[in-house]
């Protein structure tokens, strides 16, 4: 029988054609203008993003007060996204972005206009673990951490809300160790755990202030230490803008009757706030401790987070992508304030009890949230020792239009 020698010029053919038809299968698509950027304006800023381009990644922005493009700033990136500083507050600005194609330049893509804000501030809140806990780490010792925290570069909010600073030591603590850049207002029911909250007074003054009483007529004379929410309308020196600010701590507990109270006094803070923001035709923040996870119910009942974004208010982790330490939990073990310093880690923000909100949708917007860690040398998972509290402070820099 003869045997015949295979061909190798025809299977080297075949092999080449099998080639080329994969390789065009994956050729690479043409460069095409961007599309579905976005423009994020905030009060002297905006953020333009848009999706990667499959065979590029340098882009060209350009942006231009109003419309017109005739003397547009060009600014060229590798990435997509761009943070274009140094604008007008309250001013039109309109954005572009196009793709390099080569040598040469997709079209542009679709423009966007915004209109920046109108007042930038940075605002936080720090649950102070009050001074009467004393089995580890006592106020003595934290005290010195709290007020180096506050006024580092990470956190040194323009307003900032706090809790359990009833006690009258740790409340003149609080205001000597800030008294060179903070003005201050105490509450004035010497109980009540949303004692102080500060502002920067080169920036605000205060306007009226008072403790709101969240609960109403609901259990007179109970409750004193979480029932009142610390209010202060602030105006901003420079420009005459004002906000209306409200701290709060609401009672802590896993309970179902617990959980009726939280309920009951984010209402009442809701009903009081709304009013106040109707009547003045101003924006709202709130600061606390709200001893609830974001989605928390029990029984069936919501708590004190869900009941606030309820009724409208925003929580500042949800309006911005750009979170610095988002997903740690904003509260540990008490034995930790002195000994180690561990955190726990939760998953998309899913473990945090501290927060600050917003008001209305329409007028605000946040550009960075920061739940702010000391971290000790060489980690990211501990804390440094001893820590101000056992709950870390939250931080985020929000803009709101008049």
């Amino acid at each position: 029988m003869k045997i015949r020698k295979p061909n190798l010029l025809l299977f080297a053919a075949l092999t080449l054609l099998c080639f080329s038809c994969s390789a065009n299968d994956h050729k690479a698509q043409p460069v095409t203008q961007p599309y579905g950027m976005k423009a994020l304006p905030y009060t002297t800023a905006v953020e333009v993003v848009w999706p990667a381009q499959e065979g590029t990644s340098r882009y060209e922005v350009q942006y231009t007060e109003g419309t017109d493009f005739t003397a547009a700033t060009a600014r060229e990136v590798t990435g997509e996204k761009l943070l274009v500083e140094g604008l007008k507050p309250d001013t039109e600005y309109s954005v572009r972005v196009r793709a390099a194609a080569g040598s040469d330049w997709t079209d542009w893509s679709v423009t966007k206009t915004v209109t920046t804000y109108s007042l930038e501030i940075s605002v936080g809140t720090f649950n102070l673990l009050g001074a009467t806990y004393t089995f580890k780490g006592s106020w003595d010792v934290r005290k010195g951490p709290a007020g180096k925290l506050i006024l580092s570069d990470q956190f040194f909010p323009d307003i900032l809300g706090t809790q359990e600073t009833a006690n009258e030591q740790q409340m003149n603590d609080m205001i000597a160790m800030l008294r060179e850049h903070y003005d201050y207002r105490a509450g004035e029911h010497e109980t009540m755990s949303a004692h102080l909250v500060f502002w920067k007074r080169e920036r605000f003054e205060l306007v009226e202030a008072e403790d709101v009483d969240m609960m109403g007529d609901n259990y007179p004379g109970k409750y004193l230490t979480s029932r009142y929410a610390n209010y202060v309308r602030l105006r901003e020196k420079a420009t005459g803008n004002e906000i209306l600010v409200y701290d709060i701590h609401p009672r802590a507990g896993n309970d179902v009757e617990t959980q009726k109270l939280r309920e009951m006094t984010a209402k009442g803070l809701a009903t009081a706030a709304l009013r106040k923001a109707r009547e003045t035709n101003l924006p709202v923040i709130i600061t606390g401790d709200m001893n609830n996870y974001p989605t928390t119910m029990i029984e069936g009942v919501a708590g004190t987070p869900l009941t606030l974004t309820s009724k409208g208010f925003l929580d500042t982790y949800a309006m911005t992508e750009n979170r610095t330490n988002g997903d740690f939990s904003t509260h540990c073990s008490q034995e930790n304030v002195a000994e180690n310093g561990s955190l726990t880690v939760g998953r998309n923000g899913t473990k945090r009890i501290d927060y600050i909100y917003a008001y209305p949708y329409e007028r605000a917007a946040a550009s960075d949230y920061a739940i702010v860690i000391d971290f000790a040398d060489d980690t990211h998972t501990s804390a440094r020792v001893p820590m101000p509290s056992d709950h870390l402070p939250v931080r985020t820099t929000l803009h709101f239009r008049y």
